[in-house]
């Protein structure tokens, strides 16, 4: 007799996605008790709360007038703008094989933008992040970018049968990092389009590397691969979002000097540095 397991993923709000696709599961012909032979429920973050409350007897209809009534108040994380998903599927359309990215933007300082456009600089060390931009620096219609930070993203799904899905063994919770770099060698273009807002709580800056102790070094060159300073996530992200592999192993010993050399751009230092607005970079 087999065992039937139902994973969940996670993503905060987006677990509504979740329970939907669920319910029209539930609508198929043949399947509307299908659930009734799941023998174990399992989840991730907002994915484990939909298999608690699935374990406890509650209804999909029930699950999802929870996420409605409550979702905004509990994962406030990501606020989307409510024309938002709207501007994505419009570019998506006005261009053809494009992968679509919003703005993202500080919810406790809505007119600031971070990670948006990140462009590759060698001598940088890598994938250099804005850090002075707001919505009045961008450009006024969707433009190119080298990589779409994964926060709210439309991803057609023939980009994902093509490229195939995050490397999450070497680049967990960073896949975003080498993706939509991996799609645009397979020819789609990445847009961002500035008319697609998120207002999210940004990433914390990291702690300064120089200062530590040897042995908190090691530990998070080697043994946090979800940090800052992981030696194998810089490895991956920069191979991955690199022009050529070359190039993107290079850089990482250029990344690891300029952090031993207290000028890292995603640093203390970086904050300080001037910037020219989005919208003159990317209209030269």
């Amino acid at each position: 007799m087999p065992y039937n397991v139902l994973s969940l993923d996670g993503g905060g709000i987006r677990g509504i996605i979740s329970v939907i696709l669920l319910q029209r599961l539930s609508e198929l012909p043949g399947l509307s008790t299908w659930l009734r032979d799941v023998h174990l429920i399992a989840g991730t973050s907002a994915g484990g709360l939909i298999a608690l409350g699935l374990a406890a007897g509650k209804s999909l209809d029930e699950i999802r007038s929870f996420y409605v009534d409550e979702g905004q108040s509990i994962f406030d994380d990501s606020i989307f703008d409510e024309n938002c998903i709207r501007a994505l599927v419009d570019c998506a359309e006005a261009n053809q094989r494009a992968v679509v990215g919003a703005v993202l933007l500080d919810r406790e300082r809505p007119h600031k933008v971070f990670q948006v456009a990140p462009q590759w600089k060698f001598w940088q060390g890598g994938m250099q992040h804005w850090h002075n931009q707001t919505i009045w620096s961008l450009p006024a219609k969707a433009w190119e970018v080298e990589l779409i930070v994964g926060n709210c993203v439309l991803y057609p799904t023939e980009a994902i049968r093509e490229v195939g899905l995050m490397d999450e063994k070497n680049l967990p919770q960073y896949g975003d990092a080498e993706y939509t770099p991996r799609m645009r060698r397979k020819g789609w273009k990445l847009l961002v389009d500035p008319k697609a807002r998120v207002f999210c709580k940004p990433n914390d800056y990291p702690s300064g590397f120089r200062h530590l102790s040897f042995r908190k070094k090691i530990a998070e060159l080697l043994f946090r691969p979800t940090g800052p300073y992981s030696l194998k996530r810089r490895v991956y992200s920069s191979l991955g979002s690199a022009p050529n592999p070359v190039a993107g192993l290079f850089a990482v010993p250029v990344f690891y000097a300029r952090v031993l050399l207290g000028i890292n751009r995603e640093g203390s230092w970086g904050l300080k540095r001037s910037e020219r607005s989005l919208k003159d970079v990317f209209t030269d």
